[in-house]
């Protein structure tokens, strides 16, 4: 079932009830409901959403909030349940994927937004920070500027998180495919790993995690054609953008990340002095975050140049394995025994990876 209704559809069976989403997660959903003059906002689960969107616009909670808007509840109707906030600090560290894809329709490059609200006929966009959104019980299909884009929900991080996030991206990329026309061609952009965390002066341990994880994860994400890495500090996550990857790859960045995240974020900034990089960590030009060149390390990553760490040169095939080493004991604490087998492949070079000969100079 879809996630999202019109807005304009958003009306009671008496015609005076409106509502219209003020934010739309996976975990909560918050809408505005309009009662005439009266207007007041309903908290409910990203559960429940579907089921509450069907049940207003049968016209089956009419009663319900009209009541609601004339005998209002003192706090109910002005503050996030407490259970809901609870919940928010108790949940699970979960992981999510996005990819974006550039279009093609026959052989001419094509703007995704001016054919993404024609390919959902009846279901129109309900996300308010996202008017293209289409959100689904499998992930949402949408478009970031020209490219079409499809995100997986959240994935919990527990045993086979990994394989289920690139499961998952799979299964989302495939109902892209479904919904176009056979004549539209898919090339990946880009891909997008968000974990989730929640440590104080985020933005200034996005800095270590850039200068200390970046380069490894460079080399799991990007091709000899790749620019570098973007780190962003979101609320809730970090968020990790490099090229375009699928498969057991794609599943060895998800395992890393969450690795490398638990890590950083039990031992701080100060334990990681040793495994940092010297490297010019730019602010991001669009939206808010770091940028890691390619040449960021006083030569060209991508084609074999060393890293300097700790007054020493090292090769970046050897900063990747160290820093698989260090948080293969956290992977096993928040993974299991198919995600430990992920980053072992990449240690021993059992999979393989597109800059894997430019960096190994030996």
């Amino acid at each position: 079932m879809s996630l999202t209704t019109s807005v304009s559809d958003l009306v009671g069976a008496q015609m005076n009830i409106r509502v219209v989403p003020e934010v739309l997660t996976w975990d909560v959903c918050v809408l505005r409901v309009a009662v005439g003059s009266v207007s007041f906002c309903v908290c409910v689960s990203g559960e429940e959403y579907p089921s509450w969107i069907e049940q207003f616009a049968a016209g089956m909670l009419d009663d319900e909030l009209r009541h609601v808007a004339f005998d209002p509840p003192a706090r109910a109707l002005r503050r996030v349940p407490r259970s809901v906030r609870a919940a928010r600090r108790l949940r699970p560290p979960r992981v999510g994927v996005e990819h974006e894809f550039s279009v093609r329709r026959c052989g001419e490059t094509i703007d995704f937004r001016t054919v993404l609200p024609g390919l959902f006929p009846g279901v129109v966009r309900a996300d308010p920070a996202d008017p293209f959104a289409v959100r689904h019980s499998w992930g949402v299909i949408t478009s970031d500027a020209a490219e079409a884009e499809v995100a997986t929900p959240p994935i919990t991080i527990g045993p086979g998180f990994a394989i289920g996030a690139m499961s998952s991206a799979a299964v989302a990329q495939q109902h892209l495919r479904d919904a176009c026309p056979d004549e539209f061609e898919f090339s990946g952009y880009s891909t997008h790993i968000s974990v989730s965390w929640s440590p104080r002066r985020d933005d200034r341990l996005s800095q270590v995690w850039a200068l200390t994880f970046g380069p490894a994860m460079m080399l799991l994400l990007d091709n000899p054609a790749s620019p570098g890495l973007l780190v962003r500090p979101r609320p809730g996550r970090l968020e990790l953008c490099g090229d375009y990857c699928d498969g057991q790859r794609l599943a060895a960045a998800v395992a890393f990340a969450a690795a490398s995240v638990a890590h950083l974020v039990s031992v701080g900034a100060g334990a990681m002095v040793a495994y940092r990089v010297d490297a010019d960590l730019q602010p991001a030009r669009d939206r808010y975050g770091w940028y890691l060149d390619r040449a960021a390390f006083g030569g060209d990553l991508y084609r074999g140049a060393d890293l300097r760490r700790s007054g020493h040169n090292v090769r970046a095939i050897d900063h990747l394995g160290a820093l698989i080493d260090l948080v293969l004991p956290d992977l096993d604490r928040v993974g299991g025994p198919g995600d430990l087998d992920l980053m072992r492949q990449i240690r021993t070079h059992d999979l393989p990876l597109p800059l894997l000969d430019r960096t190994d100079n030996a």
